[in-house]
């Protein structure tokens, strides 16, 4: 994964930080990947290091209920699951846990 890349995120979640039921359907939005740094500079003092990714804020992103969710590339790759940030497509990066960072121990743990 790089800064610039675009990628879809998936999920179940709640369309806005007011709605009161969570989708009845899959829905997906296409994000860009921010750099490490960059996601660092907005979220001071939280920890945010190399084993996460991080999507930039452009009005859209995770909210209620998509934790989890898979963050893939347009092959289809998974590159992340997202964690936290501030829900509903504030303007604060979404941060997700980098799958590559963790193949490893996901390989040790799965054979």
């Amino acid at each position: 994964p790089f800064a610039g890349q675009k990628c879809t995120l998936s999920g179940w979640g709640k369309e806005s930080a007011s709605a009161l039921a969570y989708s009845n359907y899959l829905r997906y939005v296409e994000l860009t990947l921010i750099s490490v740094s960059e996601c660092q500079t907005a979220w001071t003092g939280y920890d945010v290091d190399a084993n996460n990714l991080c999507t930039k804020p452009e009005g859209k992103g995770g909210c209620h209920g998509d934790n989890g969710g898979p963050l893939v590339n347009n092959n289809n790759v998974l590159y992340g699951l997202l964690s936290w940030g501030y829900p509903c497509a504030t303007n604060k990066p979404d941060v997700y846990v980098s799958i590559a960072r963790y193949a490893n121990w996901i390989n040790e743990r799965a054979m």
